[in-house]
């Protein structure tokens, strides 16, 4: 994920997971973040 507008750490952090949440229940797939946060 990209910040490319005026979300904060908080708001990117909070879609990462529910992206994650979703793949979950949808795919029975959990996803490991590998950030690199610059």
């Amino acid at each position: 994920l990209v910040n490319r507008g005026g979300a904060t750490g908080a708001d990117v952090l909070a879609l990462a997971r529910a992206i994650q949440e979703d793949v979950l229940a949808r795919f029975g797939v959990q996803l490991e973040p590998e950030p690199v946060v610059i």
